[in-house]
């Protein structure tokens, strides 16, 4: 399968060459030509965007079976840091390894051992995933926790995906409880406009939250397409441990896939 690369550009743009023979043609004087050259040769070396590593990438390309960590530092590898997954509850087989992906049946909850607050906190990160409800029952989510955000719902970092009215909700904003983080909800609707085609939560989209002005704003994007959210500011009352979680809702036949889970890092 392929992969979702994290560092290519998110959005196209297009670039109009010149020959300096085109330039020096004009009848415009020299003096009034030398900024124009001094333009396009700033223009020619200054980056599109900061370059990035990759801190963490997990493809799940594993053999199917309920062992979530199977070879996980094998497909790991693409990223600086390789982690497995801690189940917090539930039963067994409620998180398992399919086709290579993360399926996720049941409200146990599923957590990287690796704290990645060292390599996240403070900076410019992204946190992606690619994944797709495969009930139109429930919902699963994806999120990060530290400090007051002990659990999804006190997160200001977490996707919902409701497989029950294909609704997406993605918080933002400050963690805690009181008052609790900002939640933006996104209809099928919506997102169909917002997207430019028509969205189905039953196939697999990339979600994807990118973090900015030294870890305090957030921007969210599916399919490369940012969406607006209610509350663009984000804030982490502490940052010592910030870890990845899944869960499920537990009354409901809630199942979900994820794959190419990813962090990137801006560069020092």
């Amino acid at each position: 399968k392929e992969s979702w690369n994290p560092l290519r550009p998110c959005h196209s743009a297009k670039i109009l060459f010149l020959q300096p023979a085109d330039i020096m043609k004009s009848t415009v004087s020299l003096a009034a030509r030398m900024p124009l050259l001094a333009l396009l040769l700033i223009v020619s070396v200054a980056p599109l965007h900061a370059a990035e590593h990759v801190v963490f990438l997990d493809t799940f390309d594993a053999p199917d079976g309920v062992n979530v960590n199977a070879a996980f530092e094998a497909r790991q590898a693409g990223g600086e840091v390789a982690s497995p997954y801690k189940k917090l509850g539930g039963e067994a087989g409620q998180s398992a390894i399919v086709s290579k992906e993360l399926h996720r049946d049941g409200a146990g909850e599923l957590e990287t051992a690796a704290n990645f607050a060292g390599r996240i906190a403070g900076k410019n990160f992204s946190l992606s995933v690619d994944a797709r409800c495969l009930t139109n029952d429930g919902w699963g989510s994806i999120s990060v926790l530290g400090g007051t955000a002990e659990n999804r719902g006190l997160s200001p970092l977490s996707i919902r995906l409701h497989g029950a009215g294909g609704l997406v909700f993605v918080a933002s904003g400050a963690a805690g409880e009181t008052p609790p983080p900002t939640e933006t909800r996104f209809t099928p609707a919506e997102l169909s406009v917002l997207l430019g085609r028509e969205f189905d939560i039953t196939e697999s989209h990339n979600y994807k939250y990118v973090v900015s002005d030294n870890g305090t704003r957030v921007a969210f994007f599916i399919d490369n397409v940012e969406l607006p959210l209610r509350d663009n500011i984000l804030m982490f009352d502490d940052v010592s441990a910030l870890k990845i979680s899944f869960v499920n809702v537990g009354n409901a036949d809630s199942r979900l896939a994820f794959d190419n889970l990813t962090i990137t890092a801006e560069n020092p």
